[in-house]
């Protein structure tokens, strides 16, 4: 008994063949006024002998159906095939380049998807590079044989040379173009390169073209905290390294593009940048204006603060807030000793500021290893002092003068800790 579904025999009584699993019908009692199927009747024709050709000929129409969707099947897979394989997108890709179609070319690449890789970006990549030539004729050769000729700029192809020796059975393959203008008796030579990957239709190999243009893996890190916008795309969810927020691009073209960062105590930094494996690193950002005046008064109030408790023989004022193993508290104490001597009833009694400016270098900058900004003051005062005369007398002066300062602040958890200072004062 012959399987309807793969034509082999089987022994007489088997309801379902051994090859393949199918139902077994009766050959020999088949019931000639059925209509079998068009794959029942190939079958039987397989392995029936003259019976089943006998079967054919009643059946001839949907015999022929069959045959035809088969042969319809095999040419749609040839021309698939031909589509897809190395040489067709390697041809493919070389008239897209010289007909400047953009479109085209991006189906044959091997794109990594990003919002920096989507169509439309490529599309702006593409005709800032490319504008359509009048191709007269063109010959293809795999890269076993040299081409010669004046080479166009060729993006996405590979390393060109003899590859001979491994060209068959490797996964990359090279195709040299020969290729003539309209109008022109001048060769040009081009070179694509593709290499076999996972294919989207079953049973055809996938090629495409590695473009050389294109970095995966790009990395923007910049202070913690900071927005961060590259082109129009803000980038979001970076991970945090060294006290640096680094953001992760998958894939992006290998052109020009701009990048910007705002951080909350630095001016808005913008810059053009060529994307390259080692990433990039945004540092020494410059102070805003915003943070040098806010700095400025902090110092200005503090200043204030340490004089009104160096005139009342106090402890450092609390409302300060100090860096760990700030030296401020070591300075006002000495500063303290040295304006005031409360035992023997001599110095400062009295102390206003009566001005001061910011001195303070605008060029400062922050980066994620260290926040200190240092705020210079240039300050007049007005004094009242009490001093021993040689003749051991108290002595009564009061006065006005001019001087300096210098804070020193490091910036954590949203505030500015003082970390030093000093004061020039010395009626």
């Amino acid at each position: 008994m012959y399987c309807p579904n793969c034509g082999k025999l089987n022994e007489e009584g088997d309801q379902y063949c051994v090859f393949c699993g199918a139902p077994l019908i009766d050959n020999q009692t088949f019931d000639q006024s059925a209509s079998p199927t068009p794959q029942q009747i190939l079958a039987l024709a397989k392995g029936a002998g003259r019976k089943g050709l006998a079967l054919v000929q009643r059946h001839k129409t949907a015999v022929i159906g069959t045959v035809a969707a088969v042969v319809v099947v095999a040419v749609a897979g040839s021309v698939l095939s031909a589509r897809f394989s190395a040489r067709g997108v390697a041809e493919r890709y070389f008239k897209a380049m010289l007909n400047g179609d953009a479109n085209a070319a991006y189906e044959c690449l091997d794109i990594v998807a990003s919002p920096y890789t989507a169509l439309s970006e490529f599309t702006d990549f593409w005709e800032e590079r490319y504008t359509p030539v009048d191709l007269y004729n063109y010959s293809v050769q795999s890269a076993d044989s040299s081409a010669s000729g004046n080479t166009l700029p060729f993006m996405g192809s590979g390393n060109s040379g003899s590859r001979a020796a491994r060209q068959a059975d490797s996964i990359e393959k090279t195709f040299n173009f020969n290729y003539y203008l309209r109008g022109s008796d001048q060769r040009y030579s081009a070179t694509v390169t593709v290499v076999e990957g996972t294919g989207e239709i079953p049973f055809i190999k996938g090629y495409k073209v590695m473009p050389d243009f294109q970095v995966t893996g790009f990395t923007i890190a910049a202070p913690a905290g900071s927005t961060v916008t590259l082109d129009s795309h803000a980038l979001a969810e970076p991970e945090s390294e060294g006290g640096m927020d680094v953001y992760r691009v998958p894939a992006i073209f290998n052109d020009a593009h701009v990048l910007s960062v705002e951080t909350a105590l630095g001016e808005p930094r913008t810059e053009v940048v060529v994307p390259s494996a080692e990433g990039v690193q945004i540092q020494d950002i410059l102070y805003s204006a915003d943070t040098r005046t806010a700095v400025y008064n902090q110092a200005v109030s503090q200043m204030s603060s340490i004089m009104a408790s160096v005139l009342a023989y106090g402890e450092m004022p609390q409302d300060i807030a100090l860096t760990p193993g700030s030296t401020a508290a070591q300075t006002y104490y000495q500063l303290r000793n040295d304006l005031v001597q409360p035992a023997e009833g001599t110095g400062l009694f009295q102390f206003s500021f009566t001005g001061s400016q910011d001195q303070s270098y605008t060029d400062q900058t922050f980066s994620s290893e260290e926040t200190t900004y240092t705020c210079s003051v240039d300050f007049n005062y007005a004094y009242g002092n009490i001093y021993r005369n040689w003749n051991d007398e108290l002595v009564t002066q009061d006065g006005n003068g001019g001087s300096s300062g210098e804070f020193t602040y490091v910036y954590e958890d949203g505030q500015w800790l003082l970390d030093s200072f000093w004061l020039g004062i010395y009626p």
